[in-house]
């Protein structure tokens, strides 16, 4: 016990304690000191490498820009804009948010944005902050008054990437077309509502690519799938909403060992007796 007690409060009890609740419970306490503030500013500059604000319920967007203004070195951010709209908040909010990191600019290896609408400012900043992103999900992001601007957040010399998830959002196709090459790590591609980008021609350039996931995609056929497993070593399918891939495509790709999930194929096409696949 004495050995216990003698170890420095702030290098190693509290950064223990802190690790194990949630950022807003700890800035939401009342009737703190502001030496117990000084030593949280200090584990949120020094030791703080994971934010996660996806499942909260509402979002206290002053709170949120403290904590992002004082983590150095945070290496993974998660931000869902829907739990700003329960304090009747517009998706601009979480722009706000994003341009608290402007003083920190973390090198981010996580980013997780979901339902917001951003400012060229806040991309600009974001990409300052992904240089070495390794996992990206984009999920209903909009950029204000520029629709592509959000496949800027890759910069040019980015090629570290092993995930990349973009879902009805602000994404330049044409940028897609000339970033997924470069990713020769890429190990999770996830497509949603996005124009047409050549993938045919970028499956060659993803050795590592295992796990497919479109949906809502008018230009997926089954030849741009089976071009998928002729280059990669594809194991997980997931394809709804497509309605150029049929079930005779699908079942060619199953024959190979992978695993199909789907939901909403071509309306016009009937399943054969022997194809069975996993629904979404």
């Amino acid at each position: 016990m004495a050995t216990f007690l003698s170890l420095p409060l702030e290098d190693v009890i509290f950064p223990q304690i802190l690790s194990r609740l949630a950022p807003l419970e700890v800035w939401s306490l009342r009737l703190v000191s502001r030496d117990f503030y000084s030593l949280v500013y200090e584990y949120y500059a020094t030791s703080c490498h994971r934010v996660d604000f996806i499942k909260l319920e509402e979002l206290n967007v002053h709170i949120v820009c403290r904590i992002l203004t004082h983590c150095q070195r945070l290496k993974q951010l998660r931000l869902n804009g829907d739990c700003l709209r329960h304090h009747g908040n517009s998706k601009t909010k979480g722009d706000h948010i994003l341009l608290s990191l402007k003083r920190t600019r973390p090198s981010l290896s996580v980013l997780h944005l979901q339902s917001l609408l951003l400012s060229g400012t806040a991309v600009d900043i974001l990409k300052d902050c992904c240089k070495d992103i390794k996992r990206l999900s984009l999920i209903d992001i909009t950029v204000e008054g520029k629709p592509n601007e959000m496949s800027n957040i890759i910069s040019d010399d980015c090629s570290s990437l092993e995930e990349i998830r973009i879902v009805d959002s602000s994404f330049s196709h044409h940028r897609l077309q000339t970033v997924l090459p470069e990713q020769k790590e890429l190990k999770i591609l996830e497509l949603s509502g996005c124009h047409h980008v050549k993938l045919e021609f970028i499956f060659p350039s993803l050795p590592f690519l295992h796990t497919l996931s479109f949906s809502h995609l008018s230009w997926i056929s089954d030849q741009i799938l089976l071009t998928a497993i002729e280059y990669c070593p594809l194991t997980v399918l997931e394809v709804s909403h497509c309605p150029l891939v049929t079930y005779k495509g699908l079942q060619m790709l199953q024959e190979k060992g992978v695993t199909v999930i789907s939901n909403v194929l071509s309306p016009n096409v009937i399943p054969t007796s022997s194809f069975t696949i996993n629904q979404i």
